[in-house]
């Protein structure tokens, strides 16, 4: 198993625990969708390994899946990476359904009965997407510590001088 199936896996397990009753309709059985999610995973923090490198100001390469000398704060900093972007995209997803632009239901009820009109909106989706939002910025918050702890502990002096340089 390399690095990056190794993180998507805990990801995949972890994260988005899921049920056999949970399963996505367009899987067979929890394992095929398991393999498929974890690939799909995969593949991203592959394609996102640059914006890593960039982020902690490294050089990590992946060579099927594999990176070398790559240690678990690495890995704790892409696996929040992914968890942002996952979240940022559910969020475009409900908003698209709320606002119209894709099939949905009505958020609210509406009770006539003769002059009296009942309205009710509980904000179902937009209380969903209000914690998305929230997930999002506390995952972001986590993505900057992170990288700050990360690049502080990691720097070396880039100059040494007076009584601590060597002789």
């Amino acid at each position: 198993m390399s690095t990056l199936s190794s993180i998507a896996e805990s990801i995949w397990d972890y994260e988005f625990y899921w049920k056999e009753e949970l399963r996505g309709t367009q899987y067979s059985t929890a394992e095929e969708e398991r393999l498929t999610e974890v690939d799909i995973i995969t593949d991203w923090l592959d394609a996102h390994l640059g914006e890593l490198n960039i982020m902690i100001n490294s050089n990590f390469e992946s060579a099927n899946g594999e990176v070398a000398d790559f240690k678990k704060e690495e890995s704790s900093i892409l696996k929040e990476m992914y968890l942002l972007n996952y979240y940022r995209k559910q969020s475009r997803n409900l908003l698209r359904s709320i606002d119209g632009s894709a099939d949905s239901t009505p958020d609210f009820q509406t009770i006539r009965e003769g002059d009296s009109v009942i309205t009710m909106n509980a904000g179902g989706k937009q209380g969903i997407a209000r914690n998305y939002r929230m997930l999002m910025q506390e995952s972001q918050d986590r993505i900057d510590k992170l990288v700050h702890s990360y690049n502080m502990y990691q720097s070396k002096p880039s100059q040494v001088s007076g009584g601590d340089a060597p002789l």
